[in-house]
């Protein structure tokens, strides 16, 4: 469905429904929110996730991992 335009989406459906479509592979991300060595909360997305602190913004410590390796740290109020 990430390909079809808004005035295709009537011939979409019909295609998933009589099984005439490809599917592709996509990587998800992982988002794990820890304080403090305990796990808050952890979500898989698609394209990007948010972390918002509500309507104040301030700078926080993320700690960036891929595949269990650190990446990097910041000093940012969003990545």
């Amino acid at each position: 469905m990430t390909c079809v335009s808004s005035s295709a989406v009537e011939q979409a459906v019909e295609c998933i429904v009589s099984r005439r479509y490809v599917k592709t592979q996509r990587t998800l991300i992982e988002l794990e929110v820890r304080r403090a060595e305990a796990t808050i909360t952890r979500r898989i997305g698609l394209n990007d996730a948010v972390i918002s602190r509500g309507a104040a913004s301030r700078l926080i410590r993320l700690q960036t991992w891929i595949d269990g390796a650190s990446l990097t740290e910041y000093n940012a109020d969003g990545l």
